[in-house]
């Protein structure tokens, strides 16, 4: 397989967490006695971190940001797995890279604390090394820190790795890391016009791409 390193988004590439995303929005709206809003909303507006989310979510209203992302977050870390689920054949896929020794490992705008907390609650945390949030890799996507630093522990060259994702940020921290890239089209983001390496409806597709 041309591969060595898979590194992987985690909203809505290996995790659907939008009905999870969209209830501590919806709370920390509540606190502030605004209406919520639908889900499909709340979903275009994830991607770029939980601040970003927060502000989009807030848009036109007189509320302090940063006291509502501590809100949406508590609220978040103690529901972050009710609805939270891996997309299909996500598991059986990892399962198949690890015994293959391809090394994985995530990248992702989502805090953290949260990234940590969902790894393990869902037993995936065993197949990555590592898993970056922003605080991890000293930015956010698409800035390429966290890239460079999965290459540099695993003394992989970029045309070995392959960046895996639903949403433009990562298909754009792979254009500026110089690797290739993956769009998840069954994830919760969208392109926006950035043209990925190729696409994968699904994992056993994956599956079959990285082995032709």
């Amino acid at each position: 397989m041309k591969y060595k390193l898979l590194i992987f988004d985690l909203d809505g590439t290996l995790v659907d967490t939008r009905k999870d995303l969209a209830a501590a929005v919806n709370e920390m709206r509540r606190s502030y006695g605004l209406p919520i809003l639908p889900l499909e909303i709340i979903v275009s507006y994830v991607g770029d971190g939980a601040q970003k989310l927060v502000e989009r979510s807030l848009q036109g209203e007189n509320v302090d940001p940063v006291e509502a992302l501590k809100l949406m977050l508590d609220f978040y870390k103690k529901n972050i797995c009710v609805f939270s689920h891996l997309y299909e054949g996500c598991r059986d896929f990892l399962k198949l890279m690890k015994s293959k020794g391809i090394a994985m490992a995530v990248l992702t705008n989502k805090p953290q604390a949260m990234t940590d907390i969902i790894l393990k609650e869902l037993d995936l945390d065993q197949y990555f090394n590592p898993i970056l949030g922003p605080e991890g890799a000293g930015c956010h996507k698409p800035e390429p820190g966290g890239v460079y630093k999965c290459l540099e522990i695993h003394q992989i060259e970029a045309a070995q790795a392959l960046m895996v994702g639903d949403h433009h940020t990562d298909l754009r921290v792979a254009q500026n890391a110089k690797i290739d890239n993956a769009f998840f089209t069954s994830g919760m983001g969208n392109k926006d016009g950035v043209i990925p390496t190729f696409v994968f409806d699904d994992y056993s597709s994956l599956e079959d791409k990285l082995q032709s």
